[in-house]
């Protein structure tokens, strides 16, 4: 059997926007979408299969409304980047999903429609983007975005 089939699984998963409010004590689910990888994700992927990549990091999210596209290398309109908490969660078999929980603090009003997962703390590799319906935030809104990679 070609080898080449053994390596054409693509991580796959879904983003979470998350969402509280100054008088709230929880984080209510906003928005759960599939993940879309770009090609410079999946590029940046195969380099850490090889120990030559930088792994995601931080969550961005922005106001960009054109769709996501796998051609895409950053964020249409980004407002916000924070670094993630990263972990491994058992979706199917156990530790099978890289788990990035990012807390993005709002500074103002804004309608949020663009996420992203990246490597730096500026520019770095876009590995996902997903554009959503808007979440309207405010000054002192509290999002959390978590993305959720498996193999």
């Amino acid at each position: 059997m070609d080898s080449a089939l053994f390596c054409k699984a693509t991580p796959y998963g879904y983003v979470e926007i998350w969402r509280k409010d100054l008088n709230q004590s929880l984080f209510r689910l906003v928005h759960s979408i599939p993940n879309l990888l770009t090609n410079t994700g999946k590029a940046e992927f195969a380099n850490l299969q090889i120990a030559a990549g930088t792994a995601p990091s931080h969550a961005a999210v922005g106001v960009g409304i054109t769709a996501a596209n796998i051609l895409d290398t950053t964020l249409e309109t980004e407002r916000y980047r924070a670094a993630a908490v990263r972990s491994r969660t058992t979706i199917t078999v156990n530790n099978d999903t890289a788990y990035y929980d990012t807390t993005i603090n709002c500074t103002a009003a804004d309608d949020i429609t663009e996420a992203g997962l990246l490597n730096a703390a500026s520019a770095g590799t876009l590995f996902a983007r997903q554009v959503f319906a808007a979440v309207t935030v405010a000054n002192g809104v509290v999002l959390k975005v978590v993305w959720k990679l498996q193999n």
